[in-house]
């Protein structure tokens, strides 16, 4: 059974700090799945300078450089991505699968 390890955030763009905090939770969890989520709109911020489309295409490189999952369960649902809304549809989708919530520092602090 494969333990998931979810990564949401706007990824405006992506950066080093995401890396390390994936790679810090992939050393907790060795044998977990890193799935990236992008959000389509954050619930904080107003305007972002990236697409979702154009920020989906490059965390689509990111995942294959590192072997990360990308997931588009946010964009394509379009609207505000609350948390809540994505870690239930994802369980939906996989109701057996351990999941574990990466969250970067921005987000922790606030």
């Amino acid at each position: 059974m494969t333990a998931y390890l979810l990564f949401g955030g706007t990824f405006n763009p992506f950066h080093l700090g995401h890396l390390a905090v994936i790679h810090a939770a992939r050393d907790v969890f060795p044998h977990a799945q890193c799935v990236l989520i992008p959000n389509f709109q954050p619930p904080h911020k107003d305007k972002l300078s990236i697409a979702p489309k154009h920020r989906h295409q490059m965390l689509h490189i990111v995942c294959k450089q590192y072997g990360f999952q990308l997931s588009d369960i946010e964009t394509n649902r379009k609207g505000v991505s609350w948390t809540i809304d994505t870690v239930q549809e994802w369980r939906k989708n996989n109701p057996t699968s351990p999941l574990k919530l990466v969250i970067g520092s921005d987000s922790f602090l606030s």
